[in-house]
């Protein structure tokens, strides 16, 4: 297949912030290969965030991403408290 038809398969994803009552709209989104690099991407934007809290002091474990695709639908979300194994 020629890289011309690969990039014509990519798809548009956004990444909403819902953060403790206050959500963020992704207004440009990304192109993604498919819903698994959506949600690599999304697990990796959740971890960015709360390290981000962590250093504030805080860390709120019910805010989550939503991920739609271009034409809004909600595709998934992730958690915060699912993009993290916590133990001890």
């Amino acid at each position: 297949m020629p890289l011309s038809e690969h990039w014509n398969e990519m798809t548009l994803y956004f990444l909403h912030l819902h953060e403790c009552g206050t959500v963020t709209i992704d207004e440009d989104g990304m192109e993604l290969d498919g819903p698994e690099q959506a949600h690599a991407v999304a697990i990796r934007a959740a971890r960015e965030m709360m390290c981000a809290e962590l250093l504030e002091g805080r860390l709120c474990m019910s805010c989550y991403i939503d991920v739609s695709d271009a034409a809004g639908a909600s595709c998934f979300k992730v958690q915060y408290r699912d993009a993290v194994d916590i133990s001890g």
